[in-house]
């Protein structure tokens, strides 16, 4: 296997509603009623990487304007690498990044783990 950079992002919370995303495609135009209705989870997860796509229902500084995963996956996808959801309802979200390493990285004969941190809403 060659040597990349995971990077996981964890959310215990509440996990991916689909049926949110499938209702707030139909409701902003990406697919119809029947599209929606035929779409697999993975392919509903998917929608969330589309320009201007939130299901946020209330825009903000933060959320809801639509310019989010999108960004994100095409910085990645620039890198040479790859972002994969896995998502378990009410048991929480895993954001999988997986890049290339550096030139000049380590050499690999050692893995390095770094936790960044914990952090919780109180909202």
């Amino acid at each position: 296997m060659p040597l990349c950079v995971i990077i996981e992002i964890i959310d215990d919370g509440a996990g991916i509603n689909v049926e949110k995303i499938k209702r707030k495609a139909v409701e902003k135009g990406f697919v119809t009623q029947e599209g929606a209705d035929l779409l697999t989870d993975d392919q509903a997860i998917e929608l969330l990487f589309q320009p201007g796509f939130s299901t946020a229902d209330k825009i903000t500084d933060i959320s809801g304007r639509g310019v989010g995963l999108d960004v994100v996956r095409r910085s990645i996808e620039a890198l040479k690498g790859t972002i994969r959801v896995d998502r378990e309802l009410r048991n929480g979200t895993t954001f999988r990044l997986v890049l290339p390493p550096a030139p000049g990285a380590s050499d690999g004969t050692a893995p390095v783990e770094a936790k960044v941190g914990d952090w919780r809403s109180t909202g």
